[in-house]
């Protein structure tokens, strides 16, 4: 046993101490009262009353007086046993240790009787100050008492245990406490030492299953107290550490299954809000949409904040798995240096790739070419007559790109976004603009702009760091070979993503259904579905056309004037086929829960079922190029403009 076990044993064996000594020493048993009554009957009657004038104090508790009337007996008899134990026992009361140790000592050669065996340990035992020899003198009494009688006597058995654990011996403890369990069965002794046995194994979880049983066999309220403090002071520090660190998983984990939860229904009631129309001829969220919207910022805020709440939890589990395998390795007794190496490599790359994680900056660069506003006058009209139409503020900046995307985006920090005088820009891919009719691609711009006068593009700053550091993270585990199942970081950062996906990816449902409520409203269900079916159809037909035109003019190294004209219909003799099955796969394709946008089909359905008229525009069926003005300059502009990017990003020089 350690010493502070021995310390803890010392405690309560003092207090137990003034439960058993007296009667121990007494004996105990109806054998012992015949012998008793056997050995009076043989005496002489002065010394006999001298000896119940003893008995007497010593139930009082006098212990001083009890002593003076055990010494007169012992005076007349000296040969007396049974008084010389007794005034052990009241001298060991007393405090008198020495003189109760010589006492039991003069009974044990008097008669070397089981009581008097018991006698002896106790003096021995009771004695704090004693150690050494003395505690092998306690062990060597208590191994010869569990051979004995006394091992039998569920009165005398506590007196050994307790005499076991001041003698620091685990082995004997452990025998007394099972001849316990034999003898004296289900009591608040028997369970005192079976927690001692427990707590000096370290064995804390049957200390408080023994604590548990002490305290419903009767056994004194303040001991079990004791016994509890001194379970929890006992208790390694790794250990109490585990406990929380459970804790705080089991937590963590039912937090992830109700933000799973949540996320499930919120996608279910924005297809349910989707399909019901709104009660009022406007765009606005509002009624259920609206509150649909406010509940998805909510939890949307709370899982960014969940997040950077587990960051702490995942970088200690990586800590404790690591130190808990070198730990092993000690434990064990067998240290690999290779595997002892890895395990602090991968441990102390993890941790730098979460550190890293948390101070993403991200450069705005401008995602196009910046189109001089004052060169497209039509564009800059058409451009205010949807931000009239949709109520909100026209776009600051226009940034040409060589694709189909057509998108929305502000620019500046959150105090700018929500005070409206952030820098409102599109994103206007020529490739979309062939084919289109002013009155489609003003459709278009009306849902783009849906989502400024939503303020969908205000308040996601925090969301937008969240993934931006999640990606981040995964990434730096991915570079540096850390991206395994075992390792806590990577299963925490790649299911947290996808439960942070289909929380976002969900609200982005909603606010394209509220945008698509805008396009309707400011130009019609027609214009609408005609504009985004024509967008879809550019980016693939642009997609299949030009990806493999461009890899033809690298292989060949023949020029490239406009990307546009040029590319058309390169990929087969009968590009529509392929296109159409495409664009028809993705009109009807069942989104996923990590889809940004509904699907377009179900869009078409939700913008024809809103009853809405529409001014007449008289240049509905014009060609939306005469809107941007010259469509072969733009093209030549974009297509310098992916020249250059194959230039930077490959190294490879195409002539125009």
């Amino acid at each position: 046993m350690s010493r502070m076990v021995i310390t803890i044993a010392w405690v309560m064996s003092t207090c137990l101490a003034l439960l058993w000594p007296a009667q121990v020493l007494a004996g105990m048993g109806d054998d012992f009262e015949t012998r008793l009554a056997r050995d009076l009957a043989t005496r002489d009657p002065a010394v006999v009353e001298a000896f119940e004038a003893g008995n007497t104090a010593r139930d009082q508790e006098s212990w001083q007086e009890a002593q003076t009337h055990y010494r007169d007996a012992l005076a007349l008899d000296p040969d007396f046993a049974h008084a010389e134990r007794r005034r052990c026992s009241v001298l060991m009361m007393l405090g008198e240790h020495e003189e109760s140790r010589a006492s039991c000592r003069r009974a044990m050669r008097l008669i070397e009787s089981p009581e008097n065996q018991v006698g002896l340990m106790m003096a021995l035992a009771a004695d704090p100050e004693l150690s050494g020899s003395y505690h092998r003198e306690i062990a060597k009494l208590a191994g010869k008492a569990l051979d004995g009688p006394a091992a039998h006597d569920p009165e005398m058995l506590p007196a050994i245990c307790q005499a076991t654990m001041v003698a620091d011996r685990l082995d004997l403890l452990e025998r007394c406490h099972r001849m316990m369990t034999t003898v004296a069965g289900d009591t608040a002794n028997t369970h005192f030492f079976g927690w001692m046995v427990a707590i000096s194994k370290g064995e804390l979880g049957d200390a408080e299953d023994e604590i548990d049983a002490a305290e419903a066999a009767g056994l004194d309220p303040e001991m079990v107290a004791e016994m509890r403090t001194s379970t929890a002071d006992a208790e390694p520090w790794w250990w109490a550490a585990g406990r929380w660190l459970g804790i705080a998983l089991a937590v963590w984990l039912c937090v992830f299954v109700v933000l799973v939860v949540v996320g499930i229904g919120l996608s279910h009631a924005t297809l349910r809000s989707a399909e019901s129309l709104p009660k009022t001829h406007s765009a606005h969220a509002s009624g259920g949409a609206g509150a649909l919207r406010k509940l998805y910022a909510v939890v949307l805020l709370l899982t960014c904040g969940f997040y950077y709440a587990s960051l702490p939890l995942t970088l200690l589990l990586v800590i404790t798995l690591g130190g808990g395998v070198i730990f092993g390795m000690l434990a064990i007794g067998h240290i690999s240096i290779k595997l002892a190496l890895i395990v602090l490599g991968a441990t102390l790359l993890t941790v730098v790739a979460l550190a890293k994680s948390l101070f993403v900056r991200v450069e705005e660069e401008d995602p196009g070419e910046r189109l001089d506003l004052a060169d497209a006058p039509m564009l800059r009209d058409v451009l205010d007559e949807v931000a009239q139409r949709v109520g909100t503020r026209a776009v600051d900046n226009v940034y040409l790109v060589p694709g189909a995307d057509i998108a929305v985006f502000e620019r500046g920090g959150v105090v700018e976004k929500l005070s409206g005088k952030s820098e409102r820009c599109l994103i206007l891919g020529i490739a979309a603009i062939d084919g289109m009719t002013a009155q489609q691609l003003k459709a278009i711009l009306a849902h783009e702009y849906g989502h400024f006068s939503n303020r969908d593009t205000a308040g996601g700053g925090l969301a937008l760091a969240v993934r931006r550091s999640m990606v981040a993270f995964a990434e730096g585990l991915a570079r540096e070979g850390m991206a395994t199942p075992i390792n806590p970081a990577w299963l925490f950062v790649s299911n947290f993503y996808k439960l942070f996906l289909r929380i976002s990816q969900g609200a982005s449902r909603l606010q394209e259904v509220l945008a698509d409520r805008w396009a309707v409203f400011s130009y019609g269900a027609d214009a609408f579905e005609g504009g985004l079916r024509h967008v879809i159809d550019r980016e693939v037909r642009f997609g299949l056309d030009t990806d493999a035109y461009l890899q033809a003019v690298v292989d060949t190294k023949q020029p490239l004037r406009n990307l546009y004209e040029e590319s058309l219909g390169h990929v087969s003799s009968d590009p529509e086929q392929g296109v159409e099955a495409q664009v028809q796969e993705i009109l009807e394709a069942e989104p996923s829960p990590f889809d940004s946008h509904p699907r377009p089909v179900d869009r078409f359905r939700w913008a024809r079922a809103l009853e809405c008229d529409v001014p007449t525009d008289p240049d509905a069926h014009a060609d939306a190029w005469s809107v941007l003005g010259s469509k072969e300059a733009l093209q030549l502009q974009m297509t310098e403009f992916v020249r250059g990017n194959v230039a930077r990003n490959m190294n490879i020089q195409i002539p125009s």
